[in-house]
C-alpha cells in the first residue's frame, strides 16, 4: 500500500511534538512489510530518503506543489 503523508514539519525542523509523532508515525508505517511511506514536508529536510519530498515556497505555492506530487505518487491512501 502507498501512503503518503503531508506535514508542515518533517525532520531536522522546530517542529516539537508534531515532528516526533509524524517520525515516529513514518517509522512504525515503514516497519510492514506492504507499506511505503512517502512524506511531502514544507520544513525540515531528510538526506537519507528519496522517498520524501520537500516543497518550498509560501502556503499557497505549497498547497499546490504538494498536489502536484500527490498526481505522481498516486498514493492509496493520504
Amino acid at each position: 500500500m502507498k501512503v503518503a503523508i503531508i506535514s508542515t514539519y518533517w525532520k531536522n525542523s522546530p517542529g516539537g511534538g508534531v515532528k516526533t509523532y509524524l517520525t515516529n508515525l513514518v517509522d512504525l508505517l515503514n516497519s510492514k512489510e506492504k507499506v511505503k511511506v512517502n512524506v511531502i514536508y514544507m520544513e525540515g529536510y531528510d538526506p537519507n530518503n528519496p522517498n520524501n519530498y520537500k516543497i518550498n515556497g509560501n502556503c499557497l505555492l505549497f498547497s499546490i506543489r504538494s498536489f502536484l506530487k500527490l498526481r505522481k505518487i498516486n498514493p492509496q491512501c493520504i
